[in-house]
């Protein structure tokens, strides 16, 4: 039985799922998007999303809006992963979530530049680094997130030049982070 079908058991029973039913979804998402199986990790989310909105639980539906970004660029459709990177950032902003907000910018820059958009993913890359410096371990250390920022910091920094990637990274760094973020909200 599937985390999924676990997790639609005590619904059909009328009993509402736990919140670590809602993170062991999460951790399916996770992993079947790191060994590329988006339809499956999809699937998950929408029943996710289903469960979080019939409980009005914002956090998890929020990193939820994460894992379908990822998956959106997954399947090389970076206007819809800018979508949900949206979504995923106000609502980290608005739980003053530091993590959430910056995996909410770096997604948001990796979309950027999937999309072509390479100043504004250098720039995001900048404002994310204001808050990766003050939590420590950019992505908190998840090895598959990490390689995805550093790889969108290459593409960006090929596309762009190093001149032009420093000043757009340094633009984005040094603005004040509420006012980068409301342009992207």
């Amino acid at each position: 039985m599937s985390s999924a079908e676990k997790l639609l058991a005590p619904r059909r029973r009328g009993e509402l799922p736990t919140f670590l039913t809602l993170m062991a979804l999460m951790s399916d998402c996770h992993a079947f998007i790191i060994m590329g199986r988006i339809e499956e990790a999809r699937a998950v989310l929408d029943e996710l999303t289903v469960v979080c909105d019939l409980l009005g639980e914002r956090c998890l539906r929020a990193w939820g809006d994460l894992f379908r970004a990822q998956a959106e660029l997954a399947r090389g459709r970076p206007a819809a992963a800018q979508q949900h990177a949206r979504s995923l950032l106000e609502m980290k902003r608005r739980l003053h979530d530091s993590h959430g907000t910056a995996m909410a910018l770096d997604v948001l820059a990796r979309a950027s530049a999937a999309d072509g958009q390479d100043t504004q993913a250098a720039y995001l890359l900048g404002l994310a680094q204001q808050i990766w410096d003050t939590l420590g371990r950019r992505q908190a250390g998840i090895r598959e997130w990490v390689a995805a920022r550093e790889a969108c910091e290459q593409q960006t920094r090929a596309a762009l030049g190093d001149d032009a990637y420093r000043l757009a990274f340094a633009a984005g760094y040094e603005t004040d982070l509420d006012t980068g973020i409301a342009s992207f909200e």
